[in-house]
C-alpha cells in the first residue's frame, strides 16, 4: 500500500502509482523540474489520503503486534489479503472521486467508513481487556489458593480444600498503587486490612487467620485435634468442655469432710 506520509512531496511523479497522480500538483507550475506535493484545500484528496494513511497505520500496527499471522479482520470489507485490500481501497478511492459532485453522499460515505474503523478498533480493545481480566482472575485465584495451602500445611491433618472456601471469605488480593505488585491480605470484620497481633505494624498472615478460625466453634469441626494443638490451642479446651470441678475426683468421705470444714 502506498505510504502518503512518506511521500507528501516527491521529485518524480512517476514514483507515485498512476491512480494517485491526481492527488499531487507541482509546487511551481512554471518549472519543469518542480517537485510535486499533495494538493491542499481539496476535500476529496484529503479524505482519500486520510483513509489510506489510517489503513496503512492499521496494517503496520497489526504486523508489529502479530508478526506471525496478521489479523486483517478490521479491514475485511476491503479484501481478505493485503493485495485484495489494496485493490479494494483503490476502488473506494475511485468511487469517492465519482461521488465528489454529490457532496452529501460523499460525506456520508466518509462518515460510514470512519465509524466502521472505529467500531473495529473498539472491538479489538474490548477483546484485549477481556483476555487480560481473565488472566488476572486466574492469577488471583492461584495466589489465594497457594497461600491457603501453605498456611494449612502448618496444621496437622487440616484439608486445604475444606477450609479454602471459608478462608477466602476473609482474604483478597491487593495491588500496590505505586509498584503494581499483587499480594494476598487478610481482612478484618469491616473489610479493611487486618494487622498482626504478634508483629506490630505488619499485616496479619494467612496462618494467623487459620489459627483464629481453629478456635471458633463455626469452623472447629474442620480442624482435627492435632491441627488445633498445632495452632497453639489447648487440647482439652474445646467448645462444650468445662473445667473439672475440684471435688470431682474426691471419695465420699473426703467430700463430707470438705463440707464440714466449709461450715466452720
Amino acid at each position: 500500500m502506498f505510504n502518503f506520509e512518506e511521500n507528501k512531496v516527491v521529485t518524480d511523479i512517476n514514483n507515485v502509482p498512476a491512480e494517485f497522480h491526481s492527488f499531487y500538483e507541482k509546487q511551481d507550475a512554471d518549472a519543469d523540474d518542480s517537485p510535486y506535493s499533495l494538493k491542499q484545500g481539496d476535500p476529496t484528496v484529503s479524505a482519500a489520503v486520510n483513509l489510506a494513511t489510517g489503513l496503512h497505520q492499521a496494517l503496520v500496527k497489526e504486523r508489529k503486534n502479530k508478526p506471525a499471522a496478521v489479523d486483517l479482520t478490521p479491514l475485511q470489507e476491503y479484501g481478505s489479503d493485503p493485495a485484495a485490500i489494496a485493490e479494494g481501497f483503490n476502488k473506494k478511492v475511485q468511487a469517492l472521486e465519482a461521488q465528489v459532485k454529490d457532496g452529501g453522499a460523499f460525506q456520508k460515505q466518509v462518515e460510514e467508513m470512519k465509524q466502521s474503523m472505529t467500531q473495529a478498533h473498539a472491538q479489538a480493545l474490548a477483546e484485549r481487556d477481556e483476555a487480560n481480566a481473565a488472566l488476572t482472575e486466574q492469577l488471583d485465584n492461584y495466589m489465594l489458593d497457594t497461600e491457603i495451602a501453605v498456611a494449612a500445611s502448618k496444621f496437622p491433618g487440616l484439608d486445604p480444600k475444606l477450609i479454602k472456601p471459608f478462608a477466602r471469605q476473609h482474604l483478597k488480593v491487593d495491588v500496590d498503587g505505586e509498584t503494581g505488585q499483587r499480594a494476598v491480605i487478610v481482612l478484618d470484620r469491616d473489610g479493611n486490612t487486618r494487622f498482626s497481633m504478634e508483629r506490630p505494624t505488619e499485616r496479619a498472615s494467612v496462618g494467623e487467620l487459620l489459627a483464629d478460625m481453629s478456635k471458633q466453634e463455626t469452623y472447629l469441626r474442620l480442624f482435627p485435634s492435632d491441627a488445633r494443638r498445632g495452632a497453639d490451642t489447648k487440647p482439652n479446651a474445646g467448645p462444650g468442655r468445662r473445667p473439672a470441678s475440684q471435688g470431682e475426683n474426691l471419695t465420699p468421705g473426703q467430700k463430707i469432710a470438705r463440707g464440714l470444714s466449709q461450715r466452720r
